[in-house]
């Protein structure tokens, strides 16, 4: 931190030293000071939550009464003149009263404390070719959690940035201290000090940026200390006829020490050539290096390809590629070719769209030598599509799931479930995981060695669309996949798969959709069969009325398994605008679900209610949530929240 400060205190003093010598004299209706905008509120808070809880391992009762009082202040100004200091000011300052009680194995809990938050900003020589900003904030953050005590985290960002648009390639230099810190069950912490440069520049045929970034990262009690340095720069030049035409070329490096030892390296060049009117053709170059502890991996790429207009509604394109990846574990080789074909048509029906890709590649794969190990695979969850991942061979032992972030690592058995199913590996996640629908997932796994072979892939796809103004939008499509052995072993990895699949919308009035999305996939590796249908509706019952509603089925058939999952949902909600100063919602939701891992179904009551009297506003809300389980606990949620908000 002495380097932030040091250059906090003396870096004002040079850009003002380099303006002073150019100022002009004061004008006599300058001030000294001003305020363009000021503006507050104060808020009074109350909110009673009651939680139930039953299952196998008993049952819990669990009430909480928060009381929480604060006023917040905004303002906005500048000193001597708004182009040498422009200021923003804002705050919320308050009181909390937060009691637990409960029954079973959770404590008394009684928290009685401060609620401060501050935005400050201070900017100089606005609109000037040299200026600077500094900054500090600070916000408390609370996030519930069902039958477990509120999350809390203090999280406060202090710095400065330095602004050189005068120069030939415009910059900014920023240094930053983050801190957070974690309250209550997640008492996790971090504090970062960020050294940040970069810079760009945008002509009619000349684009150049560059990044560099250094950070010192403590992880208090949850890690040891590391370095992190970053830079990334590239350039983009466009040439030929209306600049269609462009070369590019891009790098960037990461090295990570201290309990964290990573590297990285990414090399990419490509040219994009205009070769006639309907012609072009493109080629690019990519080179990856990354090394995580004594493993590390090196990967060549290179791709060229044609793409004609043939007409204005029919195009063409066939490309190449060739990589080369070298691991610890061994080599993988692939090369291959790929054509498509795009026809799109305006009809006196709608929009007709059809496209054929034809795909074909070796891949070449050394035998491994020893274990290898993913890290940090990428999956983001769907409850309707069967989660597998990439590799094969997998020690279920060896899965690790976390969040988006790498930090939170959920619980086997409780949170997912790893299944085998030949030589594939599934994630399965029950209803009462953590691990919610769309959730970014990151997975970490040694999977054992293969046998040498090479292997021929032939991929095509057929996609049909329909397109019709406001009436319907229509997709089908097919692909298929075969895998033939070139050399090697047989190792019963080697697909035949044939994938069919519908989307449909239609829209028989305004404000209504009827979706109905089909997939059949016929494969010797996990095949299965979905059908989703899906209804909205919104109607404006009258100009102050509005009601929505919306239902949902699914059925998924895992033929290999001899099983199913399905489930329903509906909901519906009223809206009614009473004058411009009162507004009530009711909203009702019930859903049933079927799932490989547990049987539920549960319903969502609740009830918004607004109103607006001068500049104080005065809110409420009931929420009720019942789920019901096979095996999972069965779980029923109650808040109520009473507020008051006056603005000033």
């Amino acid at each position: 931190m002495r380097w932030i400060l040091l250059l906090g205190l003396g870096l004002p003093l040079v850009l003002f030293s380099c303006q002073i010598g150019v100022r002009e004299p004061r004008h006599p209706g300058w001030s000294e000071a001003g305020i363009s905008k000021m503006s507050g509120e104060i808020e009074v808070r109350g909110e009673r939550i009651e939680e139930q809880r039953a299952g196998a391992n008993g049952s819990v009762d669990l009430s909480e009464t928060r009381f929480r009082e604060e006023i917040g202040l905004a303002m906005a100004g500048f000193y001597y003149h708004p182009k040498f200091l422009e200021f923003d000011l804002g705050g919320t300052f308050g009181l909390e009263q937060r009691e637990i009680k409960s029954s079973g194995a959770l404590p008394l809990n009684t928290v009685n404390g401060q609620n401060i938050s501050y935005d400050l900003s201070a900017r100089l020589f606005k609109d000037l070719p040299y200026g600077g900003e500094f900054y500090t904030n600070r916000a408390e953050t609370r996030t519930r959690q069902t039958f477990f005590e509120t999350n809390e985290a203090v999280i406060s960002d202090s710095g400065l940035r330095a602004f050189a648009n005068g120069w030939w390639m415009p910059s900014e230099l920023q240094m930053n201290h983050h801190s957070y810190v974690g309250r209550g069950i997640n008492d996790y912490s971090e504090t970062r000090d960020t050294l940040r440069l970069e810079g760009r520049r945008d002509d009619d045929n000349l684009q150049l940026q560059y990044l560099a970034e250094y950070n010192d990262v403590n992880l208090g009690n949850f890690g040891e200390p590391f370095e992190d340095f970053s830079f990334n720069a590239s350039g983009t030049s466009s040439f030929g006829k209306d600049n269609r035409s462009r070369v590019f070329s891009g790098v960037f490096v990461r090295r990570q020490w201290g309990s964290n030892d990573n590297s990285n390296l990414n090399w990419n060049n490509s040219l994009d050539f205009q070769m006639t009117e309907n012609l072009k053709s493109r080629a690019e170059v990519q080179y990856a290096e990354t090394e995580r502890g004594q493993d590390s991996t090196q990967t060549i790429t290179a791709t060229t390809g044609l793409s004609h207009q043939l007409f204005l509604s029919l195009n063409s394109s066939v490309d190449g590629r060739w990589s080369r990846s070298t691991f610890g574990a061994g080599d993988v080789g692939t090369w291959g070719l790929r054509g498509a074909v795009n026809y799109t048509k305006k009809t006196p029906i709608g929009r007709l769209g059809v496209q054929q890709v034809l795909d074909t590649y070796f891949q070449n794969r050394g035998a491994l030598q020893g274990t290898a190990t993913a890290v940090g695979e990428i999956h983001v969850f769907d409850p309707a599509v069967p989660l597998f991942l990439d590799s094969i061979a997998i020690n279920p032992l060896t899965v690790v799931v976390h969040d988006s972030n790498g930090i939170t690592v959920y619980r086997r058995g409780v949170d997912y479930f790893v299944v085998t199913v030949g030589p594939r590996t599934r994630i399965d996640i029950p209803v009462s995981s953590l691990i919610s629908p769309g959730d970014t997932l990151l997975i970490d796994y040694d999977f054992q060695p293969t046998p040498e072979q090479e292997v021929n892939t032939f991929t095509s796809t057929t996609v049909f669309t329909l397109g019709v103004p406001e009436k319907v939008d229509f997709t089908l499509g097919r692909s298929s996949v075969g895998q033939n052995l070139v050399s090697g072993f047989d190792d019963g990895t080697l697909e035949e798969s044939t994938r069919t699949y519908a989307d449909a919308r239609y829209y028989p009035w305004e404000e209504t959709t009827i979706g109905l999305d089909f997939e059949d996939y016929v494969s010797n590796i996990a095949p299965f069969t979905r059908l989703n249908l899906q209804v909205d509706q919104r109607i404006p019952l009258f100009q102050s009325l509005e009601w929505q509603a919306a239902a949902n089925t699914y059925h998924i058939s895992f033929s290999d398994e001899g099983r199913s999952e399905y489930g329903s949902s509906a909901n519906t909600s009223v809206i009614a605008y009473l004058g411009t100063s009162t507004q009530v919602s009711a909203t009702a939701e019930a859903h049933r679900a079927t799932l490989r891992t547990d049987r539920g179904n549960g319903f969502l009551l609740e009830l918004d209610f607004r109103h607006y009297f001068g500049r104080t506003l005065a809110s409420f809300n009931a929420r009720l949530v019942d789920e019901n389980f096979d095996i999972a606990d069965d779980q029923r949620l109650l808040n109520l929240t009473l507020s008051f908000t006056r603005y000033f």
